[in-house]
Order: structure tokens, then C-alpha cells, then sequence
């Protein structure tokens, strides 16, 4: 029969195995929990929204979109968890028009094309362009750098506008 001894050794052992399984199990479950909000954290996951082109246009431009303007593409890949993406909007703007906003450039905002390699280094797929000139601003005037940002390309001759913005 079994000492005293070895009864209190086999339920020792028993309740180490009890114990290291429970540990074993709750690290197990914490891991799903890690990855799987690492995955999809808070449902943050949702796909980008449809653009809206003339509230677009007004957001990124602070210029209301002309009624008679066409749009030529409207592309948005902002989602995500941290909200990452892109955002892509070039316009056939009337006839004229552009040259018009050019000329009303009191404040100097807008640059010669080529786009700054410091700013080009940081957006991705942006268009290929005609633009003659450029106004790009950082969303946050304190970043350093041209993570997040927008800019917007103008061509007179064709009244064509390039407007991108980015985070990254």
C-alpha cells in the first residue's frame, strides 16, 4: 500500500500538473487575445470610404468645386488601424479656371514643378502629372517630416488639377 509519504508526493505532483496546465492555458488564451487584436483591433478594420469628390475638394483645397468641373478619378485607401493610406482626386476643372488660381496667388503658396524630392519621398502612388505648379502642405505643421500631408497639382493649359493626400 502506499506510505504517507508517497500520497503527499503523488498530490504534489498532481496539483504542479493542475497548476503548470492553468498557467500553460491562460498564457495560450492572452496570446490569442494579443494577436487577434493585433489583427483586427476594435473592428478598426472597416474598409475605406466612398470618396466624396466635392467635399474632397473643399477639405483639401479650401476652393469650392464648380458645378460644371469633372471628375476624372476619386480613389480613397484610408482605413485600417492607424487610418494608413492614400487619397486621390484629379479634376478637369472649366475652362480657365485654373489659370485664375494661379494668378490669385497672393501668399505665394504655390511652387515650379518639379515636386520637392523631400515631399515626393514621401507619398506613394501619386499620378502621373503635366503640372506646371504645386502647393503642398503637411497636415500637422509640427511633423518633422512629409508623412502625412496633401498636395495639389495645376495645369493651366489644360485646367487639370492633382490633388493627393497621404499618411503614412
Amino acid at each position: 500500500m502506499w506510505s504517507e509519504n508517497k500520497v503527499r508526493r503523488a498530490r504534489q505532483i498532481v496539483g504542479h500538473v493542475f497548476l503548470a496546465s492553468f498557467c500553460f492555458s491562460g498564457v495560450i488564451i492572452m496570446a490569442v487575445t494579443i494577436v487577434g487584436w493585433m489583427m483586427y483591433p476594435f473592428g478598426l478594420d472597416s474598409p475605406p470610404r466612398e470618396p466624396d469628390p466635392k467635399a474632397d475638394f473643399q477639405t483639401l483645397t479650401g476652393w469650392g468645386l464648380p458645378d460644371n468641373a469633372n471628375v476624372l478619378k476619386a480613389e480613397n485607401t484610408f482605413s485600417g488601424f492607424k487610418g494608413d493610406g492614400d487619397y486621390t482626386l484629379i479634376v478637369q476643372m472649366p475652362e480657365g479656371s485654373v489659370r485664375l488660381l494661379l494668378q490669385a496667388d497672393e501668399a505665394g503658396e504655390w511652387n515650379e514643378c518639379p515636386i520637392s524630392s523631400e515631399i515626393q519621398a514621401h507619398f506613394g502612388n501619386f499620378a502621373k502629372h503635366s503640372g506646371e505648379r504645386y502647393r503642398a502642405t503637411k497636415t500637422r505643421p509640427d511633423d518633422a517630416d512629409w508623412h502625412r500631408g496633401s498636395i495639389v497639382v495645376a495645369n493651366s493649359t489644360d485646367d487639370l488639377l492633382w490633388i493627393y493626400a497621404w499618411k503614412h
